[in-house]
C-alpha cells in the first residue's frame, strides 16, 4: 500500500522525537493515521497526516479510542469513555506527550499540535501509549474536531 504524507504531516519516533519524512526508511515499522482512497483504476493510496516511526528496539504502542470525559488539565489526565462498551479508562498525559488536532483543509488531512487544555469534553480521540501502574499513559493523542 502506498502512503502519501500530506502537507503539514507530522512524523515522530515512538519515543516522541520529531522526525522528518527522510527519517522513514525501508524496513522500519511505521504507524500512520490518515484516509484510505480506493480506486478501481489507480493504485490505492493512504493519505497520511501523522506518522509514528518505530526504531528497534521498541515497545509497541497500544491504541485506545473514545471520547474525553472529566478533563483535568492541571492534573494532566482525563477519562477515556468508550461509547460501544460504556466503560471508561483513566489516561495520564505526561509533559512529554504530544496532542494533535486532525482537521480537513482543502480535502487534505492536516495535523496541528495543540495543548492538552485545548481538548474538550466529549471530543473523540485516539490515544497511543502504554499501560501504566494505575492508568493508561499517553505518548500521543490524536483529536478529531468537535462537530
Amino acid at each position: 500500500l502506498t502512503v502519501e504524507l500530506q502537507d503539514g504531516a507530522k512524523v515522530y519516533s515512538a519515543t516522541g522525537e520529531e522526525l522528518t519524512e527522510a527519517d522513514i526508511e525501508a524496513g522500519l515499522k511505521v504507524k500512520v493515521d490518515g484516509v484510505l482512497f480506493i480506486s478501481d483504476t489507480e493504485p490505492d493510496i493512504l493519505k497520511a497526516s501523522f506518522a509514528v516511526v518505530f526504531k528497534q528496539p521498541f515497545l509497541p504502542l497500544l491504541e485506545l479510542e473514545g471520547v474525553v470525559h472529566n478533563l483535568n488539565t492541571a492534573g494532566r489526565s482525563f477519562d477515556l469513555f468508550d461509547p460501544l462498551s460504556s466503560t471508561a479508562r483513566c489516561v495520564d498525559v505526561p509533559l512529554s506527550a504530544r496532542v494533535f488536532l486532525i482537521t480537513v483543509v482543502n480535502s487534505n488531512y492536516v495535523s496541528e499540535e495543540i495543548a492538552l487544555s485545548e481538548l474538550s469534553e466529549n471530543q473523540s480521540v485516539q490515544v497511543y501509549g502504554n499501560n501504566g501502574s494505575t492508568c493508561f499513559t499517553a505518548q500521543t493523542i490524536l483529536a478529531e474536531p468537535l462537530l
